[in-house]
């Protein structure tokens, strides 16, 4: 769970750092209940944290 915790950590403060606000919220999220050690429920969130980093990820292509 604390592994998990750090990663979402990192990857909302990198979220936000890009204005990813979406990304940055469900991180946050998995973040928090990962430090309440509820990973199930923290499963339940990646399916949307994967979509918006997806649309981060083509949009940052796009740029290119």
């Amino acid at each position: 769970a604390k592994a998990v915790a750090r990663a979402a950590h990192s990857l909302k403060g990198s979220s936000g750092n890009f204005g990813a606000m979406r990304l940055q919220a469900a991180s946050k999220d998995i973040e928090q209940l990962a430090n309440q050690e509820r990973l199930g429920e923290a499963a339940n969130v990646l399916p949307h944290l994967e979509t918006e980093y997806q649309k981060v990820a083509d949009a940052l292509k796009a740029l290119r």
